[in-house]
């Protein structure tokens, strides 16, 4: 519909530009090294670079990488 459209026009132009780069070798040695996929490893990476925790709702991702927290947790530190 044209109010989507809109909508994704807005959203797009929030976020040209500010896309940020990091070393996939990085993100592929945390993958292999902590057993997570490469997409997380991804976002794990650009948290670390940015030094900001990354929120999540994957347990398993919480218990292995410290940059990782719940919700809850991000809201209560």
């Amino acid at each position: 519909t044209a109010q989507a459209l809109v909508l994704w026009q807005k959203a797009h132009s929030l976020m040209v530009n500010r896309e940020l780069e990091i070393s996939l070798s990085d993100a592929l040695i945390l993958a292999t090294t902590l057993k997570i996929s490469a997409s997380d490893a991804q976002f794990v990476t650009l948290a670390k670079n940015l030094n900001c925790p990354l929120i999540t709702k994957d347990n398993k991702l919480q218990k292995t990488v410290t940059e990782a927290l719940s919700i809850q947790a991000f809201l209560a530190s």
